[in-house]
């Protein structure tokens, strides 16, 4: 028998979870709390658990678009930048000059 392992996530009617895992970014145990939640559901095939595509996606097309900047986002962003600021120091030129070239002089 010949399988097609070249179908897109997307197309196929069931995934494993650790697919759907590496797909999500997300580890197996928190698709289990998705499952739990009524967010995702799963399936038996053959003793295997498998995690019904469509409620993947109806999952993803529900989240939140994420944005970049908040209040809070843009005070750590300043914080971090001030205290780079404070750290900076101007190379030397020997921290400039590699350690090959420092060797042969």
């Amino acid at each position: 028998m010949n399988i097609n392992t070249s179908i897109p996530w997307r197309e196929r009617a069931l995934i494993t979870l650790p697919n759907a895992s590496a797909v999500g970014g997300i580890s197996i145990s928190r698709l289990y709390e998705f499952e739990k939640e009524g967010r995702l559901r799963f399936r038996r095939l053959g003793g295997r658990t498998l995690l019904e595509v469509r409620s993947f996606i109806a999952l993803i097309d529900s989240l939140p678009q994420w944005t970049p900047q908040t209040e809070r986002t843009e005070a750590a962003v300043a914080a971090r930048s001030a205290q780079a600021k404070q750290q900076w120091k101007e190379p030397t030129i020997a921290e400039e000059t590699p350690r090959t070239l420092r060797m042969r002089e």
